[in-house]
């Protein structure tokens, strides 16, 4: 049989200006918080665009075929020191029905309070969830097949004065 197998990536830093009419559009896709959606309006009234550096982290955990090696799940899920990242929590498969953990991490902490959306390839409709203030979410997949949990840390950049700084995150899994 196949071990589990995790794979990790970050992209380099990017720059984004974008037409503020699309900025709403952003909000509704990320679920911005309030505070993010008062500031931009702030920056608007003051006539400034919107203006944002951005850098993408993606981690994928690949279903293991066969028995897996005690531990093995756990060392393959292990965070790896990126900037934003997020992981299955455990050592147990994944398995439509059962309770499953994931845990998002900035800087190596827990991030709470971020909205992470959770996809399948067999539904348009996301899910969304919250993180906990140990950066968690719990949930049960209904069905199996590929999903992709996806989240953006959007703040305001603190480098560079009515401009933005994002972070994306996603990982992918599959349940069988």
């Amino acid at each position: 049989g196949r071990a589990a197998v995790s794979c990790w990536v970050e992209l380099h830093t990017a720059e984004v200006d974008i037409e503020p009419r699309i900025v709403q559009v952003y909000f509704r896709d990320i679920h911005a918080s309030t505070a993010i959606r008062t500031s931009w309006s702030d920056l608007q009234a003051r006539n400034v665009g919107w203006h944002e550096r951005y850098r993408k982290f993606a981690r994928i955990e690949l279903a293991a075929k066969g028995e897996t090696a005690p531990g093995a799940l756990a060392a393959a899920r292990r965070p790896v020191g990126l900037d934003l990242e997020m992981v299955v929590l455990g050592d147990r498969p994944v398995v439509v029905g059962e309770p499953l953990r994931f845990q998002v991490l900035r800087d190596g902490r827990p991030l709470a309070g971020l909205p992470v959306e959770l996809v399948s390839e067999r539904s348009p409709l996301g899910i969304w969830r919250e993180t906990d203030a140990e950066g968690v979410i719990e949930h049960r997949l209904p069905f199996g097949g590929r999903w992709l949990l996806r989240a953006t840390d959007l703040r305001e950049s603190s480098e560079a004065p009515g401009s933005w700084a994002s972070r994306f995150v996603t990982l992918a899994i599959e349940a069988p």
